[in-house]
């Protein structure tokens, strides 16, 4: 690692370096400055992804009736899970929000980075997990957005939308990055093969989400969807 202005130093002219205590002393200097320095660089290190202050978000991906409070299950009755900050709070999702375009719950980080989650639950009987494709994910993203204007504006400001897919457990999910609006956009879309359908989005500033990308992106990475039989 290099320092801001470097730590070796020339000797005062007149004085030969490899000459007298005072050498010496220089030298024993440089390595405590050097062993401090060391100690200091983790200060540096902003990403919050190198700490693991994380914790694990069950939800029950409750019926569009219920609304109003807490999301959260335990593990046993979850249909979802993804790990996230532990300073980031839930919100109550309201009636609109869980009525019209299927919000199950809401997560809210720093109010400067313009951070949150939110996960989007909707019905789609009939859909075969093994016959999912992308033309689904484009079809059901539409459909997610006609309720969200949000969503919307970041797709027309993204222009076209990439998809890249991804398996876990035999279980396509389906990665989408919406960028160039007020907010930039880090989705997955997947279906579980038994009835529903699930759409992740993570949104922050664009600087938050430059300077943030290995957070986010382990957010992204650690969503499940659990079968309950």
């Amino acid at each position: 690692q290099h320092l801001r202005g470097g730590l070796h130093r020339e000797p005062p002219r007149g004085h030969c370096s490899g000459e007298g205590p005072s050498s010496g002393r220089r030298e024993v200097v440089n390595v405590a400055l050097l062993a401090a320095a060391g100690a200091q660089l983790p200060l540096f290190q902003t990403n919050r992804a190198l700490a693991d202050d994380f914790e694990v978000f069950y939800g029950a991906a409750n019926p569009p009736a219920t609304y109003g409070g807490s999301a959260r299950t335990t593990k046993e009755f979850a249909r979802y899970s993804f790990k996230y900050p532990s300073e980031w709070k839930e919100d109550n999702v309201n009636k609109v929000e869980k009525g019209t375009n299927g919000t199950d719950c809401r997560l809210t980080g720093s109010l400067r980075n313009k951070e949150k989650l939110y996960v989007v639950v909707l019905a789609r009987l009939g859909e075969d997990l093994k016959g999912y494709s992308v033309t689904d994910v484009e079809r059901a993203l539409g459909g997610i957005a006609v309720s969200d204007y949000e969503l919307q504006d970041a797709i027309s400001a993204a222009g076209q939308v990439k998809f890249t897919e991804r398996e876990v457990n035999g279980q396509s999910f389906f990665d989408l990055n919406l960028v160039g609006g007020p907010s930039t956009y880090l989705g997955s879309l997947t279906n579980d093969g038994y009835g529903r359908y699930y759409a992740f989005f993570i949104t922050a500033s664009p600087k938050s989400a430059d300077e943030n990308k290995a957070t986010y992106e382990k957010i992204r990475q650690s969503f499940r969807t659990f079968v309950i039989q």
